[in-house]
């Protein structure tokens, strides 16, 4: 008989945790269908934890009892989530963050646009100077250009240029 366990990290990176049913009963995928295709296979459950032994009527029984449960619990969060929402919507709110920029990251957007377009730094030493990534760094280009008043797409040329 060979025993497979599984392992779930915990918070504690030190400290490992074995956990055996609630991976196979999470709803992936049918339970029965998971259960039924490792049997035809001669692998049968066994928790170490919980007295569920699925070699025993009394123990597929309890399994199929949690692996309901289990069911049940995932679809009720799920069906409360989505009554949530709905009922946010009804109330004009949407979840999600707001689009565009804080005020305080519009700042570093303009120090970044205002250094790239001054030339006088490469953009590898800008993008030490306001600490971003240089994906970010265009990203905020992007943005600056997006908002100027007289249509300059850089360097104080006109897009038409």
């Amino acid at each position: 008989m060979r025993v497979f366990t599984f392992y779930r990290q915990t918070l504690n990176a030190s400290r490992t945790e074995t956990t055996g049913h609630n991976r196979i009963l999470r709803p992936n995928q049918s339970h029965k269908t998971l259960v039924t295709d490792l049997r035809e296979k001669g692998i049968e459950f066994i928790s170490l934890n919980d007295s569920i032994d699925t070699t025993t009527v009394p123990g597929w029984l309890t399994f199929n009892i949690f692996a309901s449960f289990a069911v049940f619990e995932r679809e009720l969060i799920r069906e409360r989530t989505m009554d949530g929402l709905q009922a946010a919507r009804e109330r004009g709110r949407i979840g999600g963050r707001k689009k565009g920029l804080y005020p305080e990251t519009q700042k570093v957007a303009y120090a970044c646009y205002q250094l790239w377009e001054d030339q006088s730094r490469t953009i590898p030493e800008v993008l030490k100077i306001v600490k971003v990534s240089r994906a970010t760094f265009y990203r905020y280009i992007a943005w600056v250009k997006a908002r100027l008043p007289d249509g300059r797409e850089q360097n104080g040329k006109k897009k038409d240029q």
